[in-house]
């Protein structure tokens, strides 16, 4: 009864990881003024902002300087 047990167990624990929905890694959605860490987001990333890495910042997002035309990030 124990190995009956321990199978199902383990059959269970094979569904339940297949089934899980995978996540994509966050990234820069970016517009042509502003770029904002999205979760799950798998579009294209230019290339100025594939090195920032995440905000350091809670909700901290990316502006374009229309004076220095540089990218600065923003913490709210």
């Amino acid at each position: 009864m124990k190995h009956v047990t321990l199978l199902t167990a383990i059959a269970v624990l094979v569904v339940s990881l297949d089934t899980q929905p995978s996540q994509a890694a966050p990234n820069w959605k970016c517009g042509q003024q502003r770029c904002f860490w999205v979760e799950g987001y798998t579009g294209p990333v230019p290339d100025f902002a594939a090195g920032w890495g995440p905000p350091t910042c809670p909700g901290g997002y990316y502006v374009l300087s229309t004076v220095s035309k540089k990218w600065r990030e923003v913490c709210p």
